[in-house]
């Protein structure tokens, strides 16, 4: 039997989910990865330090005029196994390439980091 002023949340731990939290609600892993590498590759970009990480990351150059010159991609390399994809020179590119063309085109950190932030919440939580 439950109190006045008492919560039985025990029964139903899904009720907490629920309410509404002044805490920062996190991303779910997969994307938060996404987060981490796609803040990096912006860094790499912007500031090319540290120049071991900087020079795997190699920018997409049409042979003829394209529109997605101006897209500001990355060449993305093939691989041989599962592994390969996962590594950094692999993911990145892939990454970046899959975010929207504002997302890449910003300036600033703060801004991108708000905007990239926005952008996988909506992603992951959209009705």
């Amino acid at each position: 039997m439950a109190h006045a002023g008492q919560s039985n949340n025990k029964i139903n731990p899904s009720i907490n989910q629920c309410q509404p939290t002044n805490e920062k609600q996190p991303l779910p892993i997969p994307q938060h990865v996404i987060f981490k590498v796609a803040t990096i590759t912006f860094i790499l970009r912007q500031y090319s330090q540290p120049t071991y990480l900087s020079d795997q990351l190699v920018d997409y150059i049409p042979n003829r005029p394209l529109r997605s010159a101006s897209q500001q991609l990355l060449l993305t390399k093939p691989t041989q196994t599962v592994l390969a994809q996962c590594s950094f020179t692999s993911a990145a590119p892939n990454i970046w390439n899959s975010l929207p063309e504002h997302l890449r085109q910003c300036c600033d950190l703060e801004t991108f980091r708000h905007r990239l932030k926005t952008y996988l919440f909506s992603s992951v939580y959209a009705a």
